[in-house]
């Protein structure tokens, strides 16, 4: 069986003889350090330790920093024009940047398995997954960072690594609290087990999840177009996942669950809005394509956030066919239908503001552009305007501080429609021919 090139390169490059023998050597001083002090128990609590260091740090910030050698030395090109597949060159990056630390962790898992064992160390199999499964997470999305970077500027940023650390600290500090929970009972769909399985078996799902993202953002850089269906089936699954944590006895909770799909579908399109590409060129494709072969052969081009997009609408529009649920505080503030339309119409302006930045010859800070107008109208403005007395006029910027639904309604519809305006204006003056 023929070995994948990225990962021999990186093998070649990062196993020399003196770094195989300097980390089994520091590793095992430690672990005797360890069982002098406190016998087997302290080497447990040891290798973990190590394991967080290496797998969960150490191994992001290679992770992190995978593409920098390249595009330092303008070697990134040449890979990108090479043979190799997209599948190939995101696990050979992946796993071969970190090869050392894989080659420590191999060791860690040996004494932590060893040690657990002699302590009677309960779950230790649960434990070990969400460990592997943890480090795998977050270094893949490390390098997902990385590669998202890269493709929408060109370069690469050192401080995205400390990013992808604090995100892996984060991580850390979610999960700990029930690293330990042997008996604390969770319920997800009604379905009873362990805290500790249960985020142990969700690392899992969510590690497969970020190899999938890293493997189709990988083909995108290497010139391989992709349906959006993936990025259709993670938002379904994100929906279908945390609905799970909502309670399932009374009649009315279904119409509660397709809110919360709502709502997170609305953040989903946010995000894709801001790290997706949006090319003109590519919408002009799919224009051409969709009109020479049809709409399947044209979804290739079909951008992510606007898969995002119709599936808030089509749930939108399910809120307001039926009685919206009890949101007690929200329904307060705005009644809940209202909120829902009100939503879909300040996103579809939000988008436009992305878009008509992104339509310029020049976009490269199109998207800086557009979050700084968007934090002038959802965060500067409606603090002025309550400086000055003026509060009321929030309810021409934003959804959900409104008492004159009416207003606000009539204040988006007309920036959508003079976006909307200026928006096909620049396309006509830049890229319709």
């Amino acid at each position: 069986m023929k070995m994948n090139p990225e990962f021999l390169r990186h093998l070649w490059l990062e196993m020399t003889l003196h770094r195989r023998l300097m980390m089994p050597t520091v590793l095992l001083f430690i672990f005797f350090i360890a069982h002098a002090l406190g016998e087997w128990s302290a080497v447990h609590v040891t290798a973990l330790l190590s394991f967080v260091v290496l797998g969960l740090l150490w191994g992001v910030r290679l992770a992190g920093e995978a593409l920098i050698d390249e595009i330092d030395n303008r070697t990134w090109d040449q890979q990108r024009m090479s043979a190799i597949t997209p599948w190939q060159m995101s696990w050979g990056k992946l796993f071969g940047s970190t090869v050392y630390i894989w080659y420590g962790i191999l060791i860690v898992v040996a004494v932590f398995l060893f040690s657990g064992l002699r302590i009677g160390e309960p779950m230790l199999g649960a434990k070990l997954l969400l460990l592997l499964s943890g480090a795998v997470l977050v270094q893949a999305l490390a390098l997902l960072l990385s590669l998202l970077m890269v493709r929408r500027s060109g370069r690469h940023r050192r401080s995205l690594s400390n990013l992808a650390l604090i995100a892996t600290l984060l991580f850390i500090m979610t999960v700990a609290p029930y690293y330990d929970e042997y008996y604390a009972r969770f319920s997800w769909y009604g379905l009873v087990m362990s805290e500790l399985t249960f985020f142990a078996l969700s690392s899992l799902l969510f590690c497969g999840w970020a190899l999938v993202a890293l493997y189709r953002t990988m083909g995108e850089e290497l010139q391989l177009k992709h349906r959006p269906l993936l990025w259709l089936g993670f938002s379904l699954f994100l929906i279908f996942y945390i609905m799970g944590f909502g309670p399932l006895e009374s009649g009315d909770d279904w119409q509660l669950n397709l809110a919360g799909a709502f709502f997170i579908a609305l953040l989903l399109c946010y995000v894709m809005i801001f790290i997706e590409r949006k090319e003109p060129l590519d919408l002009r494709r799919f224009q051409i394509i969709r009109a020479e072969q049809g709409g399947y052969a044209a979804l290739i081009y079909l951008p992510c956030w606007l898969v995002s997009l119709l599936l808030v609408v089509l749930l939108g529009l399910l809120l307001l066919l039926v009685d919206g649920p009890k949101m007690n505080i929200m329904e307060i503030i705005l009644p809940f239908n209202q909120l829902v339309l009100l939503s879909l119409l300040f996103l579809i302006r939000d988008i436009a503001i992305f878009i008509y930045f992104n339509l310029t010859k020049q976009a490269q800070r199109a998207d800086a552009t557009a979050l700084v107008y968007l934090t002038l109208l959802y965060l500067l403005l409606p603090m002025l305007f309550g400086v000055i007395g003026l509060g009321s006029l929030n309810n021409l910027l934003m959804p959900a501080t409104t008492t004159s639904s009416l207003v606000t309604l009539f204040s988006g519809g007309v920036q959508c429609a003079v976006l909307g305006w200026l928006i096909y204006q620049r396309w006509v003056s830049h890229y319709r021919y």
